[in-house]
């Protein structure tokens, strides 16, 4: 492939039947475990995917790092992840996270509940 036709070149279409099976792989809830990180900010665990963790500066952040590494984790492509299942936290913890979260809710699991994309 050419310099030019890697630049210009077409995505592949997006496959129905392809966000159907990586919609599949997504587990009903996920059980997150946030902690205090050493250097500022928090350090998030999906206790029921292998080995997921990952980090945020912020506690808005972090909800949006659970879902990039729980996709990673599962190998959906970025190209997919708009069209799969999100997660998110209760409204009140949305809320209550803001930009930090509480030390209530640190150390603690909680379940992010599945929202259709």
């Amino acid at each position: 492939m050419s310099f030019t036709d890697f630049l210009f070149r077409t995505k592949e279409p997006i496959r129905p039947e392809l966000i159907v099976a990586f919609n599949s792989k997504i587990p009903d809830s996920i059980d997150v475990r946030i902690q205090s990180s050493k250097d500022g900010g928090y350090v998030a665990e999906i206790g029921n995917i292998d080995n997921c963790i990952t980090q945020a500066n912020s506690g808005k952040e972090i909800i949006e790092m659970v879902n990039d590494a729980m996709h990673t984790s599962l190998g959906i492509p970025e190209d997919y992840r708009k069209f799969v299942t999100h997660y998110q936290p209760s409204q009140e913890l949305v809320e209550k996270f803001g930009m930090t979260i509480p030390n209530e809710y640190l150390d603690r699991n909680f379940v992010m509940e599945k929202i259709v994309a």
